[in-house]
């Protein structure tokens, strides 16, 4: 009974060992990381952990009711894969892809083993699973940049904290060229370098300042120097600890000889090889600082050729440069030792008279340079050239104490030189200053006029003495300025020429002109002419014509009562142009006239071409009438040859009786001028259309 007790408890012993052991087994399978299976011999699944959920998605319930599980999930392009790893005796890991519940795709490895019992029988087979996607990931990462790196342009190499060059992708072996790694790695990097930099400690300035950037020379496999530029940083472990240098080479020798030839550039002209602007300010700087010392007088000269863009644009832009050459020659003989000259640009000089006494000095040298320019043409090959210039003064220490100052003041007198005729000079003043100013203020105030809408129109009749009717009214704009008053064209309508802002204001003048003439035929008015003065720098415009249609189009005023008055100046600008534009303006019936007949355009040739409907006789021809033998000359051959062109002529500017007088007597009857009606406002020349005119100017018609 004892014995049968003994075995009885041992037998109940070793139970509760094999039970504690299978717990164990349990839980080690329970947590490993990794997806245990056991796999029956006929195929069914003994065992599946836990971590068959964390890797596929799927629940071990699943596998142990769907035993072909697993491989539904292999990703079909890994099946052989799959298949592969099912070799026991591989005894390997197999890397293939599944695609978990979700969709995603994930990678493991599979080892798959026999299992056997104490006897030696199969008991089926244990696979063991393995997910590797971040490994793979990890490793996919590094094979791009890997790619990367080997298949960039840019030169690069890692250096370890020794300074040897452990890697150099194939941009930095061709840099230096070198055909194998094997002729690169194990290097010192400063070997690399002109022996003026081997003694550099790349590495320890690395450590030191967190980083390497140096302009350097550096030496080629066959031994030719060329400019570098080095880069190197720091490449550490996760941990932080330095592993080696990054570094990034770039050839800079084409760049560094760029450099060094826009510097040269920069200080030089590329036409002439005079110095420039800035070479200028720098000598001009240094010119002003030994004459202020020495209490000693500087000249500083703006020169600017008469007339040199009609000279390029005549025999051509090549021409033009050859004749700058010719130009450059002659000044460099009229310098003194002291005396440089320099280009800024196109057709404008500067000449600096260093040591000049006083100003009839510095006047004296100016008119031989203004004479060894105008004396002689300048030969340009198959033609003969001559050319004129205008110089502007400006003195140190009277006009200016340092170079910006002396030469804006001096371009001053430049320009002051140019409306004085050309071929002169003038030096700086006060009162040039003041002058400019105020002209640059008035361009401000035309600015904010069109802004503000202080411009308005007046109105002067154009009469015919053999009705006494008012045949046209011409529109006159006046600037109704805030703080100077009333002001009259002259004063603003070459700024707003030379602004371009001519072309905002031609056009309201010309709608405005237009409404109001619509307004005056509504209100019982008879038709008239509206004549509208239209500038050089408008007929540039290429829609010039639709616009005027656009402003007819919406006034509703008909073509043939509008006539636009041009001045010579016109085709001068550009006569294949204007001709064009007058031939598309009257093809609309507009009607054309001529302004300030006599007064500009030497050729009358196209009093004969051109669409043209009257001429109007310029006032100072009118003003000095009958008393002026020369003046009634004029007008009488004016009145002659348009009659026998056909043409309709006016006079402008008529003041007294006798004027008009003098003009009638000589068969002239269209008349314009204060002795018939200053220039009106609207309302008031509206009153003035709707009196009996003929009873109004009966004077004018008195013998």
């Amino acid at each position: 009974m004892t014995a049968l007790w003994l075995a009885v408890t041992k037998y109940k012993r070793s139970l509760r060992k094999l039970d504690d052991k299978e717990k164990l087994l349990k839980t080690i399978t329970d947590y490993t990381y990794d997806w245990e299976l056991w796999i029956g011999n006929n195929g069914s699944i003994l065992f599946c952990s836990p971590a068959c959920e964390r890797i596929s998605g799927y629940a071990r319930t699943a596998f142990e009711k769907h035993p072909h599980l697993l491989e539904k999930i292999v990703h079909p392009e890994d099946a052989p894969r799959y298949r592969c790893s099912l070799r026991t005796e591989a005894q390997q890991f197999h890397a293939f892809r599944i695609i978990d519940r979700k969709g995603n795709i994930r990678w493991v490895e599979h080892l798959c083993r026999e299992i056997y019992d104490d006897r030696g029988n199969s008991l089926g087979r244990r696979s063991t699973i393995r997910d590797i996607t971040d490994r793979k990931t990890a490793e996919n990462r590094l094979l791009l940049a890997h790619y990367a790196i080997d298949s960039s342009k840019n030169p690069l190499a890692m250096i370890s904290m020794e300074g040897i060059i452990t890697y150099a992708n194939p941009a930095m072996m061709n840099l230096f060229g070198f055909t194998s790694s094997r002729e690169i790695l194990g290097k010192q990097v400063v070997s690399l370098l002109a022996p003026q930099h081997e003694e550099m400690d790349i590495v320890q300035t690395v450590k030191t300042e967190g980083h390497y950037r140096e302009e350097m020379l550096a030496r080629n496999k066959r031994g030719a120097l060329f400019e570098l530029e080095l880069q190197a940083f720091i490449t550490r472990d996760v941990s932080g600890s330095p592993l080696s240098l990054t570094a990034f080479f770039t050839d800079i020798t084409t760049k560094k000889a760029d450099e060094r030839k826009i510097k040269q550039l920069a200080f030089s002209d590329a036409l002439t090889g005079l110095p420039n602007r800035l070479a200028l300010k720098k000598d001009l700087d240094r010119t002003l600082a030994m004459a202020s010392q020495s209490s000693g007088t500087v000249a500083v000269l703006m020169l600017d050729l008469d007339d040199f863009k009609q000279i390029n644009d005549t025999t051509g832009h090549a021409k033009g440069d050859e004749l700058l050459l010719l130009l450059t020659s002659r000044l460099k003989k009229q310098l003194g030792e002291a005396d440089s000259l320099a280009r800024l640009g196109g057709d404008e000089f500067v000449l600096v008279f260093a040591q000049v006494d006083n100003t009839n000095r510095a006047a004296q040298k100016t008119q031989r340079i203004l004479s060894c320019l105008s004396d002689k043409s300048f030969d340009l090959g198959e033609s003969q050239v001559f050319t004129s210039a205008s110089i502007g003064i400006a003195l140190f220490p009277q006009n200016g104490k340092d170079s910006e100052t002396l030469l804006k003041h001096a371009d001053m007198a430049m320009y002051e030189a140019k409306k004085s005729g050309r071929n002169t000079y003038r030096f700086f003043s006060d009162e040039l200053r003041r002058r400019t100013i105020e002209r640059h203020q008035l361009e401000v105030g035309l600015r904010r006029a069109l802004r503000n809408e202080e411009f308005f129109l007046v109105y002067q009749p154009q009469v015919d003495l053999r009705t006494g009717q008012i045949i046209a009214l011409e529109a006159l704009v006046r600037w109704q300025h805030p703080e100077a008053g009333t002001l009259l064209p002259s004063m603003f309508i070459p700024i707003a020429e030379k602004t371009g802002l001519i072309h905002t204001l031609g056009e309201w003048i010309l709608r405005t002109a237009c409404h109001q003439a619509m307004q005056w035929r509504r209100s019982g008015v008879p038709p008239f002419r509206m004549a509208v003065n239209l500038s050089a720098q408008q007929f540039k415009q290429a829609d010039l014509v639709e616009r005027i249609e656009q402003v007819l189009l919406s006034s509703g005023l008909e073509a043939r009562y509008l006539e636009l008055e041009i001045t010579e100046s016109v085709f001068m600008e550009n006569l294949e142009s204007a001709i064009e534009i007058l031939v598309d303006l009257k093809a609309r019936a507009i009607q054309i006239a001529i302004d300030d007949f006599g007064t500009g355009y030497s050729s009358l040739n196209y009093l004969k071409n051109f669409p043209i409907d009257r001429i109007k006789i310029a006032q100072e021809f009118v003003r000095d009438v009958p008393d002026d033998h020369n003046d009634a000359a004029i007008i009488e051959t004016i009145l002659v040859m348009a009659e026998r062109l056909g043409l309709k002529v006016l006079a402008e500017g008529v003041e007294v009786k006798e004027q008009m007088k003098f003009l009638r007597d000589r068969n002239c009857f269209e008349m314009q001028g204060f002795y018939f009606s200053p220039p009106l406002q609207a309302q008031q020349m509206e009153d003035l259309l709707k009196q009996p005119l003929a009873q109004e100017y009966a004077v004018g018609l008195c013998p």
